[in-house]
């Protein structure tokens, strides 16, 4: 008998202590990531930006002046690819910033991609960034740039406001 009401406290133990831990670990953290990436076939740099859709519908209202809720449809894709356009930026070799194009966005589950690219010749020797994608949003934001247009990939960290930061060959 005594085996039994152990075995009972231990599975109401751990169903109580999964009901508690759950919503513990449901937070996201809050981070977004970029690749920067040169695609010699097409003669360009290639820039996609992940972040959580939920995390940007807050971002994308405030930015658009309209009431918040979550993005779902085309509209919501432009305004968040226009947000991420204004917090996201390259800089070459001499320091002039580049003139990146937006050429799409999409859903992906929790996930919204935002996709640029830069028709260059060649990589530049050294790369700038500024990304402050959702800095404004979250006093935790981390943004991680994955840089890969020379022999290795270089992550770039940002956490809250800052300045250009360099990468090169």
């Amino acid at each position: 008998m005594r085996t039994q009401v152990t075995r009972r406290a231990v599975i109401a133990g751990a169903a109580a202590a999964a009901a508690v831990a759950r919503p513990a670990f449901a937070h996201r953290m809050h981070t977004a990531l970029s690749e920067v990436t040169w695609n010699p076939n097409a003669g360009a740099i290639e820039i996609f930006h992940r972040a959580y859709a939920h995390d940007l519908s807050g971002a994308v209202a405030r930015a658009a002046g309209r009431p918040g809720r979550p993005l779902e449809n085309d509209e919501d894709l432009a305004l968040a690819a226009l947000y991420v356009e204004g917090r996201f930026a390259a800089a070459a070799d001499e320091g002039a910033e580049l003139p990146l194009e937006t050429v799409g966005a999409e859903f992906d589950g929790d996930h919204l991609y935002v996709y640029q690219k830069l028709l260059i010749p060649e990589p530049p020797q050294r790369l700038g960034v500024r990304n402050l994608i959702l800095v404004e949003e979250f006093s935790d934001q981390t943004n991680f740039v994955n840089v890969a247009l020379w022999d290795e990939i270089r992550t770039l960290i940002f956490r809250g406001r800052g300045g250009m930061r360099w990468t090169g060959a």
